[in-house]
């Protein structure tokens, strides 16, 4: 899909009407706060501003209402300068989850983004967040919403947007031993039913948890290896899975490295080194998703980031200004020369034994 110039900047991706009229209750009730950005907790409030769509109706649902996520908003994140400009960014995590969004209409090779995608992009991305999330995500967690049952609910929204020019499907009965591997149709209000194919949770379980395993092996690697020698030299701070704080927002990185100078300068809220570790392997869609939170990484500052692939035992390296990573194989050696000269590790040490 192309890229549509918005008041917003280029974002990827054509809209329906809906969604941008989400987009412009957004940046409203960004003005309104006083903000000159939009966040995260602005497209939450556009979405109930806008009042029309299925997504609206869930929200309510589940216990949002305009009046009351105002106040709420402004009571957990308060108001801004006032200054309102032309033109209205967005955030490192409002980007983020546009991200998703855009990644999710593409990988179902939907037209345009509707309100349906903008909707699972800001409830994925106030998953990965996880419990420091701000902005959307520190008013869910305020009202105790199930962020699970959410994302089952985007989902389904998104795949019934989907089937919207195919023909509507009657409910298959599925009566044989092979039951879970026919189709079923899920139905949403005021959408066309979908078919889908059910995933059996035995399934899910023995491809994810493993993955998990060793993805928490590289990060203790990874981190162990850089700790060595920071600490040996005195060259600063590592830590792992720790928050960067972009305004209302928050980015969690998997290692992260802080120079004694950055430290001295009293400027602890980005580091120089930021590595994101892969969960999941062969997921095309995650990939994606966190090269974008790379690239928000890096424009928040960070000068160089990793992406540590533990599947595909390779890892990637980011620059700022830099559209292309550095792709480092297993016979390769990490190095850091931009920050901590003499610094070395073989890719292969990284990775778990088989």
């Amino acid at each position: 899909m192309p890229e549509s110039s918005t008041m917003f900047g280029t974002l990827a991706g054509e809209f329906t009407d809906s969604a941008r009229r989400v987009l412009d209750c957004a940046r409203t009730e960004a003005q309104r706060l006083g903000y000159q950005f939009v966040s995260t907790e602005h497209l939450l409030l556009g979405l109930l501003a806008e009042g029309h769509s299925e997504e609206a109706k869930v929200l309510t649902e589940m216990g949002l209402h305009l009046d009351a996520t105002r106040r709420l908003v402004e009571r957990l994140i308060g108001r801004g300068s006032g200054l309102v400009p032309k033109e209205m960014p967005f955030t490192p995590r409002a980007r983020y989850a546009w991200e998703i969004a855009f990644d999710q209409s593409e990988q179902l090779r939907h037209s345009h983004m509707d309100t349906c995608h903008i909707f699972f992009g800001l409830v994925r991305e106030c998953l990965f967040a996880g419990k420091r999330g701000g902005g959307a995500a520190s008013v869910f967690r305020h009202l105790n919403i199930d962020l699970r049952e959410l994302e089952k609910r985007a989902g389904i929204l998104v795949a019934a947007f989907g089937a919207a020019a195919t023909q509507t499907l009657n409910r298959v009965a599925a009566d044989d031993e092979d039951e879970w591997n026919e189709p079923i149709v899920i139905a949403a209000q005021n959408h066309p039913p979908v078919l889908v194919h059910p995933l059996s949770a035995p399934a899910l379980v023995q491809e994810i948890y493993p993955a998990q395993i060793a993805a928490g092996e590289v990060r203790t690697r990874l981190s162990a290896a850089l700790l060595d020698w920071v600490e040996a030299h005195r060259l600063g701070h590592v830590s792992t899975t720790s928050p960067i704080l972009a305004g209302s927002d928050v980015l969690v990185a998997d290692v992260l490295y802080f120079s004694r100078e950055r430290l001295y300068a009293g400027n602890s809220r980005v580091p120089d080194l930021a590595a994101l570790v892969v969960e999941r392997p062969d997921d095309t869609r995650q990939l994606r998703v966190l090269a974008a939170k790379m690239r928000l990484l890096l424009e928040l500052g960070v000068q160089v980031g990793w992406m540590a692939d533990p599947h595909g035992r390779s890892i990637s390296v980011f620059y700022p200004g830099k559209h292309k990573a550095a792709i480092l194989k297993e016979d390769d050696v990490l190095r850091l020369p931009e920050l901590l000269a003499g610094w070395e590790v073989p890719v292969a040490r990284l990775w778990p034994s088989n």
